[in-house]
């Protein structure tokens, strides 16, 4: 008896350890926004936000998801989500691209705003969002300058 308690206790800390690490390194994923690229056309228009994904780890993390706000000079324009699986392996780094979802009322005032104000040295396009990382949810908010 005292024989299979030591057998089931070991094998929980084992899946406990495991299950800790994994939860550590899951954290240790970096998302970084990289670049917001325009295209289609005037009537029908493009943006593809381009997210930077960096394991520094020696683990294999799968992306289940990511869902995020992205907004220009902190006025909202859109979403990004993409909830297609995506595995990044150890040590890489890898860029990838999301359609953003515009809202078009959103977008129009946001950019109006913009060149009413004459602010376009200085325009500031920022994504807030979360990521799923193996069942951890990894909150992200970066900027860049455009």
């Amino acid at each position: 008896m005292r024989k299979n308690v030591l057998i089931f206790g070991g094998i929980a800390a084992v899946v406990a350890l495991y299950l800790i690490s994994k939860a550590k390194a899951g954290k240790k994923v970096l998302i970084n926004f990289q670049s917001l690229k325009l295209g289609g056309s005037f009537l029908a228009p493009k943006v593809a936000i381009s997210l930077l994904l960096q394991n520094p780890t020696n683990q294999t993390f799968n992306i289940n998801s990511i869902a995020g706000s992205v907004f220009l000079n902190d006025k909202y324009i859109g979403v990004i989500n993409l909830f297609n699986k995506k595995v990044l392996s150890p040590n890489v780094s890898e860029v990838i691209d999301i359609d953003l979802k515009l809202s078009l009322l959103q977008s129009y005032t946001a950019i109006k705003n913009i060149i009413k104000t004459k602010d376009l040295k200085t325009v500031v396009a920022r994504v807030e969002g979360n990521a799923n990382v193996d069942g951890i949810v990894l909150p992200f908010n970066e900027n860049i300058t455009i």
